[in-house]
Order: structure tokens, then sequence, then C-alpha cells
């Protein structure tokens, strides 16, 4: 798989994925577009939505979010609904 990025507008980021032969000839070429939002960016969202953050991690294996955190992808968190109780 070959990445490149196309844009980056604000906290949107539009990029192509090509799927290739072994030697390289493309297969296909999808494109998409992603947004990172921010810590407090998420947390507005959430709570506008009727949601409320229980747990945040900041890795794939649970591991605790810090600021030292890596940005390159968004933290992972666990949402209450309204109305729902905490662990």
């Amino acid at each position: 798989m070959i990445y490149q990025v196309e844009a980056e507008l604000g906290d949107v980021v539009t990029f192509t994925e090509t799927t290739a032969t072994r030697d390289g000839a493309p297969l296909r070429v999808d494109r998409a577009s992603l947004r990172f939002l921010s810590v407090n960016a998420l947390d507005e969202h959430l709570a506008a939505a009727g949601f409320a953050v229980s747990e945040r991690y900041g890795d794939f294996t649970n591991g605790p979010f810090t600021a030292s955190s890596k940005p390159s992808r968004p933290p992972t968190s666990q949402f209450l609904g309204a109305g729902e109780a905490g662990p």
C-alpha cells in the first residue's frame, strides 16, 4: 500500500491509498478524508451530543493518555450516553 497526503485543511486530512502489485503496478486508488480533533474539541462535540467521556486511552493497548501521547492518531475514548452510569 502506498499512502499520499493530498491536502491538509484545518483539522481535515485528505489522502490516497494505492493498492499495487508487487512490482508496483497500481490496482486501485482510494481517496479518503479524515478529521483529527484535539481532545478539547472532541470533548465539546461529545458533550453537545449528550455524551461524557468515562475513560481515555493514549494508545491501542489502553495505555494512559498523557501530554506525551502520540498526536499522530486520535485518542481512544470510551463514551457514556446521556443517563448512563460510569464504571
